[in-house]
């Protein structure tokens, strides 16, 4: 998603009194799966940013389709393989999951 980004922070610092002093206003602050916020940044802001202390790492968002679920052209998303030890759903390198199996829906889809 162009121009939309999500900012990793150390785990010390504060995601919603960092943006604020950053003088950004997040769409969303996460607390569980990763320290850090993410929001629409302009090309000045993204350099800022990445140059501040306490950020870990500024990443483009994007849209990402479950294993096997329907895409807007209706064609199913390829599948992410199964790891050994457990299902992984993501791409970009953070697992959420760590189930051993998958949910209930993506087994029917």
């Amino acid at each position: 998603m162009p121009g939309q980004y999500i900012v990793t922070l150390d785990k010390l610092v504060d995601p919603a009194k960092a943006a604020q002093k950053l003088g950004l206003k997040p769409t969303f602050v996460y607390s569980k799966a990763l320290n850090g916020f993410a929001v629409p940044l302009t090309p000045l802001q993204l350099t800022l940013v990445r140059n501040s202390l306490g950020v870990k790492a500024v990443e483009e968002d994007a849209k990402l389709a479950a294993p096997g679920a329907m895409t807007t052209a209706g064609v199913s998303a390829p599948a992410v393989p199964r790891r050994p030890g457990g299902w992984t759903g993501s791409t970009s390198g953070t697992c959420l999951s760590t189930a051993t199996s998958p949910p209930t829906a993506m087994a029917r889809a």
